[in-house]
């Protein structure tokens, strides 16, 4: 009986320092990275090598989630401000019935953005996996990344411990479905992602 009130013990403190270490790890990124997120009137003034959109869900006949749209619609109000030059669109296109950056580079295109400024990158297939490809496969120094606020902590602070000077531009801010879902999700990848730089980089 004492073993087992031992063990339970145990279990729940590793529980809790677990989730110590998750809460650490959230707060830390989100501060950091905040200083980084531009407004409107912040971001007029910026200049960068490339605009990134970051891949979502894209469904069966081609059609963009609405995430995924804002982060494109995000994007090309950023190009159409004339002070950077591209967008590199990442996502994961390696399966065949699978496809996230061309539906991404054709919505751009109808949205006004000239086929020639924009770049694909179908091997992101995570946002760490963008983020390191920009710096190894792109050779990128500035960007500025498009996707929604609970995303963009991690995509920043992924790219500048890699070395990217990074800035980011959320997509408008809307009410999406089954968000509580997302922010637990990134909560979790969050932390995935501090390891990962921290082992990897």
């Amino acid at each position: 009986m004492k073993r087992k009130k031992v063990i339970i013990a145990l279990l729940i403190a590793v529980c809790l320092l677990g989730l110590l270490a998750l809460i650490a790890i959230n707060l830390y990124m989100v501060n950091y990275s905040r200083q980084y997120i531009l407004d409107d009137d912040s971001v007029k003034d910026l200049e960068a090598e490339y605009i990134v959109v970051l891949g979502a869900k894209v469904y069966k006949d081609g059609r963009l989630s609405l995430i995924l749209d804002d982060r494109v619609k995000a994007s090309v109000k950023l190009f159409e401000e004339g002070r950077v030059p591209a967008i590199i669109m990442s996502g994961d296109a390696q399966r065949e019935d699978y496809n996230e950056v061309d539906p991404m580079k054709k919505r751009a295109i109808e949205l006004g953005v000239p086929e020639e400024c924009i770049i694909t990158d179908t091997m992101g297939l995570s946002t760490f996996e963008s983020m390191k490809r920009l710096k190894d496969e792109f050779g990128v120094d500035k960007v500025i990344i498009c996707t929604q606020e609970y995303h963009m902590y991690r995509a920043i602070y992924n790219a500048r411990k890699m070395g990217i000077e990074a800035y980011g531009y959320p997509a408008e801010k809307i009410d999406y479905a089954n968000q509580l879902q997302r922010d637990i999700r990134e909560a979790i990848a969050r932390v995935k992602d501090f390891i990962l730089v921290l082992f990897t980089t």
